[in-house]
């Protein structure tokens, strides 16, 4: 609210007369220019203020806005920071978590590996090495389980030499049988004769009284191996060994082991759950009555049958000629990729070798694979069977 003036007209009008009188010399025309000249410049000023306040504006904006854009670009740095380290973070779970995975599926697929693993020797297995194959009693003296190893010969010693120096490495204690190499008796092989000789001290001429065919399943296994025809027993200066129930021998002829069935020795008791392929101590006519004895278990030998009843043939066509032996499944059967399926697999491979087949055709599978085995093509039969590592 504005003050009124204490001053009246008047009055100011009174005081303005008493001042002394005062004279402008310069002419009308310049004094209108001076007075011009402030009022346009008065003007100019009133134009100033808008123009700083417009400019201070712009910047304070262009501040503002670079502050925005800078805290913006700051966020999105650290945001897209945060995100390449979330990312980084991400990848790093997923690549932990992938590599867990491949650690558990390949744990599993070596647990799985281990459990259908073939238990015998192969062409592939071989290289430039040699198999030899060992004729062990069981730990009760029953069956003879043929133990394989494969052996470098880098002295290329004869086939008897390489046999006899491997004996020693043989642990027969760690596979639950019945300790019996290196044998405790002479031995010399005559190898123009292919006559083996076997002298044994009068103390150590007592052998158990098991059947004849016990003993020549030993005999005949050892002389297959060094490629011998015949072997002579000696008890120290006099001729003859008395085997038990085999009676008193002077020599022993080789005669080819054929024809035979393979079985199963007492699995639970065998590491690694690998079991041993056991060839019958009999012949059999021909391969069906070989595979249907095999499908029985043998509780006095204390084998286990090899043929489960999850497999069936509705038809078996030797080729003699091709050495091939193909067996056509029923479609009833059962194929699984599971050690039961594998062990049957190698012991009809097994028995097929001795029945003088080279191969093995598996019709109507309807399994692909199992451990090292293609079923869609024909598959060739083992060296030998039971195949262990010696040191």
């Amino acid at each position: 609210m504005t003050k009124e003036s204490k001053w009246s007209d008047e009055q100011i009008e009174e005081l303005l007369r008493q001042l002394p009188a005062l004279k402008d010399h310069r002419p009308k025309q310049m004094i209108y220019q001076q007075i011009d000249k402030k009022i346009n410049k008065r003007r100019k000023r009133i134009w100033y203020i808008p123009t700083i306040a417009t400019v201070c504006s712009l910047l304070l904006f262009l501040v503002i806005i670079s502050e925005i854009v800078h805290n913006g670009t700051e966020n999105e740095t650290s945001n897209r920071s945060l995100d390449n380290s979330n990312m980084i973070a991400l990848k790093a779970e997923d690549k932990i978590a992938k590599k867990e995975r491949e650690d558990t599926s390949d744990s599993l697929n070596m647990d799985q590996s281990k459990m259908i693993q073939a238990n015998a020797v192969y062409q592939e297995d071989i290289q430039n090495k040699e198999v030899l194959t060992y004729p062990i009693p069981d730990a009760a003296m029953q069956v003879v389980v043929p133990i394989s190893i494969v052996a470098d010969n880098p002295n290329h010693h004869s086939r008897f030499q390489l046999y006899m120096d491997n004996m020693s490495k043989l642990t027969e204690k760690d596979w639950h049988l019945k300790e019996s190499y290196p044998i405790q008796a002479d031995i010399q092989f005559d190898e123009k004769k292919k006559n083996v000789s076997v002298t044994i001290e009068k103390e150590l001429a007592a052998f158990p009284s098991n059947g004849i065919n016990f003993y020549s399943a030993i005999i005949n296994q050892q002389l297959q191996n060094v490629g011998g025809k015949e072997v002579t027993f000696m008890t120290e200066d006099q001729p003859g060994i008395e085997f038990g129930n085999f009676g008193e021998k002077l020599s022993y002829q080789y005669t080819e082991l054929e024809n035979r069935g393979y079985f199963l020795l007492d699995s639970n008791k065998i590491e690694e759950n690998l079991p041993f392929y056991v060839p019958s101590l009999d012949s059999y006519q021909d391969i069906e009555t070989a595979f249907y004895e095999m499908r029985q278990d043998n509780e006095v030998l204390g084998l286990d049958s090899s043929i489960p009843d999850t497999i069936h043939f509705s038809k078996i066509v030797k080729d003699k000629a091709k050495g091939q032996l193909t067996l056509f499944l029923t479609n009833g059967s059962k194929l699984e990729e599971n050690a039961t399926t594998l062990q049957a697999i190698e012991s009809i491979l097994l028995t097929a070798k001795d029945f003088h087949f080279s191969s093995v055709k598996f019709e109507n599978a309807k399994l692909k694979q199992i451990g090292r085995f293609s079923l869609a093509k024909a598959i060739a039969v083992p060296i030998a069977p039971n195949k262990r590592e010696v040191r």
